[in-house]
């Protein structure tokens, strides 16, 4: 049996929820695999069933080429900005959580300097 749950599973005990998948979507790379390559294990397992540093290495490695070659890449990178940012876990356009928060704060800070520079020069 695998330690990975399945998106069944994961919707009847409701651990997150599931929006309706945007049209782009069918055409996805992911879509033929599933999301444990993508999501990896639950984190609340027994510790001899968690996922090890080594496997999540090589699982987010094996996720990340995935994302390389998908056609709809840049389509998955503007959707998965649109979540609030404790919501966008797992890989997503070759990104995980962490990088996808530090392309948010340069982005803020890019704006930010912006809008101060549009407010000294009027």
């Amino acid at each position: 049996m695998s330690r990975y749950r399945t998106a069944l599973d994961l919707r009847a005990i409701g651990s997150f929820v599931v929006p309706q998948a945007p049209p782009w979507y069918k055409d996805a790379a992911c879509l033929q695999v599933g999301h444990d390559l993508f999501f990896g294990p639950a984190s609340d397992l027994p510790p001899e069933q968690r996922e090890t540093t080594e496997e999540k290495v090589a699982r987010e490695a094996r996720a990340r080429a995935m994302c390389g070659g998908c056609p709809v890449r840049p389509q998955c990178h503007t959707y998965i900005h649109g979540f609030p940012i404790g919501d966008q876990v797992g890989i997503w356009a070759g990104t995980d959580q962490d990088e996808r928060r530090v392309e948010r704060r340069k982005y803020q800070r890019k704006t930010a300097a912006q809008r101060r520079a549009e407010g000294t020069a009027r």
